[in-house]
């Protein structure tokens, strides 16, 4: 049945593939590339077959990356002279050309808005910590420079001169003194 007639089908296909595989350049034949298991390298201590292992790795990498770069341009004329099942290169052509390649341009920027949108928080939190730290940064840093007046002016300050600038201070001592407590650190 129809089982049948699609094995047959598969295998005329196959059969013209490789025909016209026979007919092109070494070079242009597709084929897996081989697959390198660096793992069996890892125990090789053979200076030339590292380097061999290495020169083979480079061409890999420049021959893929020549192939992305190529666009594909096929010449019909020449596939519709080669191959015998009629018909089959203007259907490929025509599928061919249908092909809609994607640009996921809306779907990246519905995923970089998705992406804005649920940082907005993180931002709001990261800013509002950011002003919070500032503000510390700024009384840390008047904290400092009035320490630093008092150290410059400690050397030649009167204890009533202290006092004054130190209210707390002059609280504290007054209630100790109050207390009897003459020794208290």
């Amino acid at each position: 049945g129809a089982t049948a007639a699609a094995a047959v089908s598969r295998r005329a296909a196959a059969s013209e593939v490789s025909r016209v595989e026979d007919k092109l350049p070494e070079a242009m034949r597709p084929g897996a590339w081989p697959a390198v298991d660096a793992a069996l390298f890892a125990e090789v201590r053979d200076d030339e077959v590292l380097r061999k292992l290495g020169e083979f790795k480079k061409t890999i990498a420049d021959t893929s990356e020549t192939l992305k770069a190529k666009s594909m341009e096929i010449d019909w004329g020449y596939w519709r002279k080669e191959i015998a099942t009629g018909g089959l290169v203007d259907a490929l052509k025509k599928d061919w050309e249908s092909l809609e390649v994607p640009t996921f341009e809306k779907e990246l920027k519905a995923m970089a808005a998705e992406l804005d949108e649920s940082f907005k928080p993180f931002i709001a939190e990261a800013e509002k910590l950011e002003a919070e730290a500032n503000k510390m940064i700024q009384w840390a840093s008047d904290e400092a420079g009035e320490v630093q007046g008092l150290i410059d002016k400690l050397p030649e300050m009167t204890a009533e001169e202290y006092l004054s600038a130190n209210p707390k201070v002059r609280e504290r001592i007054e209630k100790e003194i109050e207390e009897h407590k003459w020794f208290s650190v």
